[in-house]
């Protein structure tokens, strides 16, 4: 329901509202999604559902890229150095009562730079041997390690990685990951 909402308030945001932002695109999307759950709020209760959103606005003519998360990082791996900028603590909704200020961050880009950006059910899958989560860390190393390879390639050997490590276990959360070599 979250995402079909989110997804409509978007699309308003920037069709509409011709906001290219990032952060001005979550901010607003924030503010009219609490506007929306203000209207239909029974007994004042403090709504507790919200999205964690990665959100970037690349200029390939610039090579600049802009980032905006609301509780999800972007990953960049540029010359085989791997990096981590953090979205913001909190998420989109989530609580009326949290006063909220999404930021951005600007990168520029070279031929070679790959961005990742994903969902915390990759990471947050717990595994048929150990009975942990996978965990960022582990998964940043595999980054790492295939973003060299293929778009094909890297695809094929997340989704193997995710399955042997999963195992017979249920898959506990939604999984995406996106990534774009330039």
């Amino acid at each position: 329901m979250m995402t079909v909402i989110g997804n409509n308030l978007f699309n308003k945001i920037v069709n509409e509202h011709k906001l290219i932002e990032p952060a001005e695109i979550l901010q607003q999307i924030d503010s009219l999604l609490l506007d929306t759950i203000q209207r239909h709020e029974v007994d004042d209760e403090v709504f507790t559902d919200g999205m964690d959103v990665a959100l970037v606005r690349i200029n390939l003519e610039t090579k600049e890229l802009v980032f905006a998360g609301a509780k999800r990082p972007l990953v960049v791996i540029q010359d085989r150095q791997i990096a981590e900028i953090k979205g913001d603590r909190f998420s989109i909704g989530w609580s009326l009562s949290v006063e909220k200020r999404f930021h951005q961050h600007t990168i520029n880009f070279t031929k070679g730079t790959s961005i990742y950006l994903f969902t915390d059910g990759y990471t947050d899958q717990f595994g048929i041997k150990t009975n942990k989560k996978l965990m960022v860390r582990h998964f940043y190393q595999m980054l790492q390690e295939i973003n060299h390879k293929e778009t094909y390639e890297q695809h094929f050997l997340l989704d193997r990685k995710f399955k042997l490590w999963r195992g017979t276990i249920p898959q506990t959360d939604d999984v995406t990951v996106a990534g774009i070599t330039f």
